[in-house]
């Protein structure tokens, strides 16, 4: 609820600075998008509202906490022992991540109005930095991703923790499925809901943040592809390789828009040092989940491989999910890898005829000199 709060004077504060000037017409566009941190914080309250009703109260919980939670017995011998609590996968989920979307829309407000636009302003101010609106526009994106990506991997590397006993016992990643895989704790069913809502929230944010055409383009895609393999990751129960790739690529992503933001603020020594840092990682990230994705879906699931999917059982270890899943993995990693390769090639062949521009015009200077110095001499 303090979120909610803090949320709702984001936007006010805003509009209480502008009290003196035109003011944009109620339910107009400009107004929405003046407004949009009062008009999300207002729908999270009318949800949390509903607590307080004993009939609305589980319409609320639809909304808010996670569906599905089950107890299962697990037989060891002749006893019978009580395991734990776990959650899985359904069509109520829906609501779930709806409502989280709306939630990461008013966080994405209140990180954007009480540290990012501070922090630049403060770091204009100080150092005397004129930032251009494209600029802008990267310093924005950057440090929201910074913060996704840092709560991304924090939050993976403590699912790890529950399925993972040490570092290299990879075996869990496919061990007793789908019964351990399809009930999951508490933190991995909220880590699933929180990445799709985080992802879901770019498209209205695309409005918020008055994107052009083809800027949503360029975003759009890898907003597409996180939605469909993490939905896939969850649906199918294979939630634990998706968390460990995910981890992967939110260490990638922390490095690579901490030095962004660095760069584009002018503290050119330390983003060089990260950008070199983020082009090994990069390398080896894409190889380790080809190399991981390789040993999980064609090694690991092959041994409990079932021909049909079994829906009840949660069972969609069969051949055809399995191989298209690995080349799924794969060929995003290529075409991230070649993405990679066309952007610094892209600079060497720039670097490249900035040289020879300079060589040439350098030998046009010493051209000219020789001609002059030769046409003193014969004057005198």
């Amino acid at each position: 609820m303090l979120l909610v709060y803090s949320a709702m004077g984001v936007e006010t504060r805003r509009l209480i600075k502008k009290a003196n000037k035109n003011s944009p017409p109620i339910l107009s566009h400009e107004f929405v998008i003046q407004n949009h941190g009062d008009i999300t914080s207002v729908i999270l309250m009318v949800v949390f509202l509903g607590f307080m009703w004993q009939h609305t109260s589980p319409i609320a919980q639809v909304f808010v906490l996670p569906q599905y939670n089950e107890t299962v017995n697990k037989t060891i011998g002749d006893n019978q022992v009580g395991i734990t609590e776990g959650f899985r996968v359904g069509l109520r989920d829906v609501f779930t991540v709806l409502f989280y979307t709306v939630a990461c829309v008013t966080v994405h407000a209140v990180i954007q109005e009480y540290v990012i636009d501070k922090l630049i302003k403060k770091i204009c101010r100080d150092s005397k930095l004129s930032v251009s609106k494209t600029k802008l526009v990267k310093l924005n994106e950057s440090g929201q991703l910074f913060v996704f990506w840092a709560y991304t991997l924090a939050h993976a590397v403590w699912c790890m923790m529950e399925f993972l006993q040490s570092q290299t016992d990879i075996t869990k990643l496919w061990l007793n499925y789908p019964e351990e895989h399809r009930l999951m704790p508490l933190r991995t069913k909220f880590f699933f809901i929180i990445q799709l809502a985080y992802w879901l929230h770019s498209f209205p944010e695309f409005y918020l943040q008055k994107y052009k055409g083809e800027e949503m383009k360029e975003r759009t895609t890898p907003i597409l592809i996180h939605i469909v393999a993490i939905t896939a990751g969850y649906v199918l129960n294979f939630n634990r390789i998706t968390i460990v790739v995910l981890s992967l690529e939110a260490f990638v992503g922390f490095i690579f828009h901490t030095a962004r933001f660095l760069h584009i603020i002018e503290c050119k020594n330390i983003s060089h040092k990260l950008f070199r840092l983020f082009n090994i990682v990069f390398v080896i990230s894409r190889v380790a989940e080809t190399l991981l994705a390789g040993v999980v879906f064609w090694h690991g699931f092959k041994i409990n491989e079932i021909p049909y999917m079994d829906l009840e059982a949660g069972n969609f270890n069969t051949s055809f999910i399995r191989l298209n899943a690995l080349f799924g993995v794969v060929v995003l990693q290529g075409y991230q890898f070649a993405l990679f390769a066309l952007f610094h090639f892209g600079r060497l062949r720039e670097s490249w005829s900035k040289k020879t521009k300079k060589a040439q015009s350098n030998n046009v200077v010493s051209t000219t000199k020789n001609t002059k110095s030769k046409k003193e001499k014969k004057e005198e």
